[in-house]
């Protein structure tokens, strides 16, 4: 891109292009997914459940000790 643009007729508009082409190239996989998760809301309910899960797992542990701690 760097010598395009030194040889001439190659400006930023181009590089812009060149540039969101790449992005969304390059993300191609991720919206996919992100399609099919938002196609699926209960399926994605399902999975926000399952972290919220494991989060409380970790989480309480640590509550628990921040409760002992201030008094509560």
């Amino acid at each position: 891109m760097a010598a395009s643009l030194r040889a001439g007729g190659y400006g930023w508009g181009h590089a812009k292009k060149a540039l969101l082409e790449a992005v969304v190239d390059g993300f191609a996989r991720e919206r996919e997914e992100f399609n099919r998760w938002m196609s699926d809301k209960s399926a994605l309910d399902a999975e926000l459940a399952k972290g919220a899960e494991r989060a409380r797992a970790v989480a309480k542990p640590v509550l628990e000790r921040v409760r002992e701690k201030i008094g509560f």
